[in-house]
């Protein structure tokens, strides 16, 4: 028997009317998972608890967004969420607090009683058959320790996720695991299937041919201090032939990335610092010799995408999840992008919504979609 996903969408502002306008469009018998997205217009805790109710017995996870991706397009203010049903498809959720301060801990705490949840042993479980998303609280800072976290309970498992969002507010965002929604805290869904899956990720941003080294940094507030020996904003400015007081509206369509053997991996820069630093949404240590980008062809970059995904489950793809960053998610509305960008992406039922950080194994990364695919 095929996996069956189906995905819903509302855009009441009532809660209750929302949560049984989604759930009439997502109801299937067997269903073994929801994951649902919303805007913080809905309250998290009473949302959670208006989606236990319609749907008993459902293992349920979720976050607050900045967006989302959804049946209807890319849009804003809505709630989205989509089941899983088959014989062959098991989830278990963890959740654990503390993010900001203990995220190792939280990666620990959570990872394993997503385990002891979906049955499976930490110790002996198949990599091919299971995979992580992780919704992590946007606010923490502390996604890179988290991940981390993961890795050292369980380095063979692949992880792929979206850092929640507060519709750009930038104050408070939450995590659920279908029982309590809390801020501070991550959640991570433990998938087990036979069924076909893949992750992939993608940025249409390209390098610019100009690199800087990062001499002076503080990695734990995410702060560079330094390229080249002079300050921050000074050699950016340079590199994006800016005057420094106007660098900073290169920001979104000038990050700069790491270069690993499979590609660049984009960090933003976030806002100026005293003494013309730069605080970026990503770690960046110093030494490490980062690529200055420029945007792409977003569309041809995301169909290219979408080609490699379905190569990937054998052309017959059953539904997917989406975590596209926010600056993604900005840059396309600036460009009146959102209709064409949808019509490349909705090859399949689909989700999704804009992040604060994308997650992608060990990495969390910036101005870049991530996605966990499945075939039937």
């Amino acid at each position: 028997m095929g996996l069956k996903i189906k995905s819903g969408v509302s855009t009441q502002v009532n809660t209750a009317s929302a949560v049984k306008e989604v759930v009439d469009q997502i109801k299937q018998d067997g269903i073994k998972l929801v994951v649902f997205f919303s805007t913080t217009g809905h309250d998290g805790q009473q949302l959670t608890q208006a989606l236990a109710s319609a749907l008993p017995g459902v293992k349920l996870a979720g976050c607050s967004t900045s967006g989302e991706i959804t049946p209807k397009g890319f849009i804003t203010k809505s709630l989205t969420a989509m089941s899983f049903s088959s014989p062959d498809f098991a989830a278990g959720i963890g959740l654990a607090a503390g993010l900001a301060t203990q995220p190792q801990k939280v990666a620990s705490e959570a990872l394993t009683q997503a385990f002891k949840d979906l049955g499976s042993d930490v110790n002996s479980f198949d990599p091919a058959k299971h995979v992580l998303m992780v919704l992590p609280d946007g606010m923490s800072g502390k996604e890179e320790m988290f991940l981390l976290g993961l890795n050292d309970v369980a380095p063979q498992l692949s992880v792929v996720g979206g850092s929640a969002g507060d519709d750009l507010q930038f104050k408070q965002t939450y995590v659920s695991n279908g029982k309590q929604a809390l801020s501070n805290a991550a959640v991570v869904v433990l998938i087990k299937t036979s069924h076909p899956w893949t992750m992939v990720k993608t940025s249409s941003y390209l390098p610019t041919g100009k690199t800087l080294t990062i001499t002076k940094a503080d990695p734990e507030n995410r702060v560079v201090n330094e390229f080249d020996h002079k300050p921050a904003m000074a050699a950016y400015a340079d590199a994006v032939n800016l005057s420094v007081d106007k660098a900073a509206e290169a920001f979104m369509d000038h990050p700069i990335a790491v270069e690993l053997p499979d590609g660049f991996y984009n960090r933003s820069p976030q806002q100026v610092m005293p003494n013309q630093g730069m605080k970026f949404y990503c770690n960046i240590a110093e030494g490490v010799k980062v690529a200055v980008m420029q945007p792409g062809d977003v569309n041809a970059n995301l169909s290219k995408l979408m080609d490699e995904m379905k190569k990937k489950l054998n052309g017959k793809v059953a539904g997917f999840l989406a975590f596209n960053c926010i600056l993604r998610f900005l840059e396309a509305q600036n460009k009146k992008l959102n209709e064409d960008l949808f019509k490349t992406l909705n090859i399949a039922p689909v989700i999704g919504f804009a992040t604060y950080g994308e997650q992608f194994n060990t990495l969390h990364i910036n101005q870049t979609l991530t996605v966990l695919a499945f075939g039937e």
